[in-house]
């Protein structure tokens, strides 16, 4: 029971602060997001199409995927993607364990961390994931992007 109350606070749930420190004084890509920013970013350019950053965040294991909007839900707050499911205009996620999936703005940092299919585990770069379908499509459109 011990090790798993040292695991939540090391892979906080609560997404109010996204910036986390880790103790050697590592951060994470998304260390620079808080729920203001994301919802900041919502709102200035969250359209259906828009490509995202999606945070795994399981123990000390974390993952970066990039997803596309394909809904916004301003009624119920909700934006829902293409490939991760719903979240609220805070980034959190509204399905599955509380603060396993957060939403990001797509700052070039955790941009980077996504396209490259990076893996951190314990605050250090652990395994580089392949990326799936998805992925490989919104990759080459920001590949495009940067070109026009």
């Amino acid at each position: 029971m011990r090790q798993q109350a040292t695991s939540r606070r090391e892979s906080p749930s609560d997404t109010s602060d996204l910036s986390q420190t880790h103790p050697s004084g590592f951060q994470l890509p998304c260390a620079d997001q808080t729920a203001q920013t994301v919802a900041q970013w919502i709102a200035d350019h969250g359209t259906a199409g828009a490509i995202v950053v999606v945070r795994h965040a399981q123990w000390n294991l974390y993952e970066y995927h990039l997803d596309e909007i394909a809904k916004l839900n301003t009624r119920l707050g909700r934006v829902y993607l293409a490939q991760h499911g719903a979240f609220d205009f805070t980034g959190a996620g509204t399905s599955g364990p509380r603060g396993y999936l957060t939403l990001l703005g797509p700052t070039p940092r955790a941009l980077d961390a996504a396209m490259g299919g990076k893996t951190w585990l314990h605050g250090r770069p652990a395994f580089k994931r392949p990326l799936s379908t998805l992925e490989t499509k919104l990759l080459r459109a920001l590949k495009n992007q940067k070109t026009d």
